[in-house]
């Protein structure tokens, strides 16, 4: 081969390697951006229903939608949606003594939560 069609070819892989980055870091950007998606379950006296933002696989956001539970569980509930983002999931995180049966399903919301967020 001559040298210009080498340097037409060398032109073309480096035209192709350069899309084949843009797309990488393209589609990387859209997936880290996440899924907003509600999740709930059964606490002690109803349902507990949160909204959580994933992205990336961890926890970035989350918010109690609703509760049927008492106020007193409301702060309790707060404290561990925010050790969950701060944590990036809820790994390592126990159910808080006095309202184990509403933040039990606070947890059990939050994974599930993750678990749409993967499917989507």
């Amino acid at each position: 081969m001559n040298e210009q069609k080498l340097s037409r070819i060398a032109a073309v892989v480096y035209g192709i390697a350069a899309l084949a980055v843009i797309l990488v870091f393209t589609l990387g950007s859209a997936s880290s951006k996440g899924v907003t998606v509600q999740s709930s379950a059964e606490g002690f006296k109803g349902i507990i229903t949160l909204e959580v933002k994933i992205a990336d696989g961890e926890i970035k956001a989350a918010q109690l939608i609703s509760s049927e539970d008492s106020d007193f569980t409301q702060p309790m509930i707060e404290a561990l949606l925010d050790k969950a983002v701060k944590n990036g999931g809820t790994a390592g995180l126990d159910a808080t003594a006095g309202a184990t049966y509403s933040t039990t399903a606070v947890l059990k919301a939050l994974n599930e939560a993750v678990e749409k967020a993967d499917a989507e």
